[in-house]
């Protein structure tokens, strides 16, 4: 029994005492830090009427500031003078207005005991006392407010002048003066009041008067003096100087000078002083021209806002000749001239969103969308003139756009059935596409526009322009890398080779006399010569796209989510890896920008671009487009 009574306190009480004591530590808290206690007495830091004054009107007031906010029950109660009366409070400090007035040549006794308290609870310290004599006479003479600067009548004032006005007697200065200020227009003039000594205020306007302009003061019958008579309404009027200054520009947006603008920006002008609206517009014009609106920001500040995007890496200059005028008439004493740089851009298809996005280069903001019907390729003209969307689908076309006036469609031409892949020559003269299910190429003359469509072996993919004048293609059915005279002759291929299945992406050199090409599972090297020499190959698990900078070459692997670096120039029989960079899901297109600092790679899966930077062959910044992200390119 005595082994049981033992084994029940181990099993059972002694864990309960041991949860319970982790229970109470965890439990423990900090001491908490009491709050800070107001314990300091207030005190009365000025008192009217003067201790020991003498001969005071019967219906003086009497007025106390305190140091701090008071409970205001308690000094009423606090409260003693020999007569009752009522208690205004402004504040810290309290007024008491006797009900009646003072007997004639006594003397008052006044005090506030300790009683009086502040909102924390703290009594009077020390408690007040003081008397003063009254006279025989009662006040009841209502002050009056003349105008001290400018003065009634007074014409030419600054338009940067204070208004000061002068009492016939001490006013009460805790009790704000209703001095208001307005214009001949009716429009009142913000603006501050302050005293300056007991008997003069001061109104500070919050910005310049306006030139030219008669300007009315009123002073409300709000004011008191120390017999709590109000004072008599005041009025007067007096006018601003002439304007004869002439308006300049201050400040524009973007800035004389600035490159790479917003294609979405507006132009911002700020103007030294208030404008005629009318004479502004007609001044104002921006070159080449835009359509847009014009809105103010008061008189003084104008914003344009262009109907559409500006034309891309456009020069524009903004002129305001001198029949501006500010509201006084003034003419500007020079026209002003400014002149900004727009943004050059990247432009994305996504064929599944049936759209092609343009991006800002400097900033990836999504400038534009452009519909398109399954775009599959796009590209730029060498001089930047031209925008070429590739559209897919068994009736393909390319668009001819104008990246000049918001890309808007110059024409469309139609091509094959599915096209593949767009190329353009070196010059720009010739563009070639692949139609991929029309086992053909179109050729087209951007001089005349004219298109040739001639049939190639089975399935064309990647192709591109060799320096032989000649198209090279790849058709990935035929399993063959050909040569086709550009011009003259029977369209027939000159030379191939045979190549591995699922051959597409196809890039040159910049002396186009080697190609580079992705062979399903690797990448490939020939000379684009009309006999295609083979000259190295490298494994790569899923080749899509290739494209070459430099002394490198820039391979999209689609299915391991990264884009591969590899030495451009063979060592023996292989290319020498250099660097592997993850990108977004399933990269296709390859692009690279004007300077060749950046390459950007179209993530079809995900839906974005990669933003490659080329001197540390990092992603430095991920833009979102739209979905299926199939081509990439830069306008130069």
């Amino acid at each position: 029994m005595q082994k049981f009574l033992s084994r029940l306190v181990h099993n059972l009480i002694l864990p309960a005492v041991f949860c319970l004591l982790i229970l109470m530590g965890c439990g423990k808290k900090d001491n908490p830090v009491p709050p800070e206690t107001d314990t300091t007495p207030p005190r009365i830091i000025y008192a009217y009427p003067q201790d020991s004054a003498q001969s005071l009107p019967r219906n003086t007031i009497i007025y106390l500031i305190f140091s701090e906010p008071m409970n205001r029950s308690s000094v009423q109660g606090a409260f003693s003078c020999g007569v009752s009366g009522d208690f205004r409070w402004f504040g810290s400090t309290v007024v008491f207005v006797p009900a009646s007035p003072f007997a004639a040549n006594d003397t008052v006794r006044l005090s506030v005991s300790s009683a009086a308290q502040d909102n924390a609870g703290n009594g009077l310290a020390p408690a007040f006392s003081r008397w003063f004599v009254t006279g025989g006479v009662v006040d009841d003479v209502r002050p009056t407010v003349s105008a001290l600067a400018p003065a009634a009548g007074q014409s030419g004032v600054a338009v940067g002048a204070n208004i000061s006005l002068r009492a016939s007697e001490p006013i009460l200065q805790f009790i704000i003066g209703q001095v208001k200020l307005t214009d001949s227009l009716g429009n009142s003039v913000p603006g501050n009041t302050s005293w300056q000594d007991s008997v003069t205020v001061v109104f500070n306007p919050s910005s310049d008067l306006a030139n030219n302009m008669r300007y009315t003061v009123t002073v409300d019958t709000i004011l008191r003096d120390r017999c709590w008579n109000r004072n008599e309404m005041a009025t007067w009027q007096f006018t601003t100087e002439a304007d004869n200054i002439k308006p300049t520009v201050v400040s524009i947006t973007p800035a004389n000078g600035s490159q790479e603008v917003s294609l979405k920006d507006s132009v911002v002008v700020t103007f030294s002083e208030p404008m005629d609206t009318a004479s502004v517009r007609a001044a104002f014009s921006i070159s080449p021209a835009l359509s847009g609106t014009i809105a103010w920001s008061g008189l003084a500040k104008l914003k344009f806002k262009p109907s559409q995007i500006m034309a891309v890496r456009r020069a524009y200059a903004v002129n305001i000749d001198t029949a501006a005028r500010d509201i006084n008439g003034n003419r500007m004493a020079a026209a002003f001239n400014a002149s900004f740089i727009t943004d050059r851009v990247v432009y994305a298809a996504c064929t599944s969103a049936n759209m092609v996005y343009v991006m800002a280069k400097s900033s990836g903001q999504e400038v534009q969308r452009i519909s398109a019907s399954s775009p599959v390729d796009v590209a730029c003209s060498p001089d930047g003139s031209k925008l070429y969307v590739l559209s897919g689908g068994a009736s393909g076309s390319l668009k001819v756009l104008d990246p000049n006036d918001a890309h808007s469609q110059v024409r469309s031409i139609a091509v094959g059935s599915q096209p593949y892949a767009l190329a353009i020559s070196s010059s720009g003269r010739h563009l070639a596409v692949s139609n991929y299910a029309g086992n053909s190429i179109t050729v087209i003359d951007t001089l005349s526009w004219a298109a040739v469509t001639f049939d190639v072996e089975a399935g064309p993919k990647g192709l591109g322009f060799g320096n032989n004048n000649n198209i090279l293609v790849v058709c990935t059915g035929a399993r063959y890398l050909y040569s086709y005279p550009l011009a003259g002759g029977p369209w027939q291929y000159r030379s191939y080779t045979i190549v591995e299945p699922g051959s597409e992406g196809l890039s040159l050199s910049a002396g186009r006399d080697t190609l580079y090409l992705c062979e399903g599972s690797k990448v490939s090297v020939f000379a684009s010569t009309t006999d295609f020499p083979w000259a190295s190959s490298s494994a790569i698990p899923s080749c899509s796209r290739v494209l070459r900078r430099g002394n490198l070459l820039y391979v999209s692997d689609s299915l391991s989510n990264r884009v591969r670096v590899y030495q451009a120039t063979p060592t023996g029989n292989f290319l020498q890896w250099q660097a592997d960079i993850t990108v977004g899901t399933g990269p296709k297109g390859l692009g690279l920008s004007n300077d060749g600092t950046k390459l950007y790679s179209a993530n079809s899966g995900s839906g974005n671009l990669s933003v490659i930077n080329l001197t540390t062959n990092a992603v430095e910044a991920t833009w979102t487009v739209g979905s299926g992200a199939a081509a990439v390119a830069a306008s130069p």
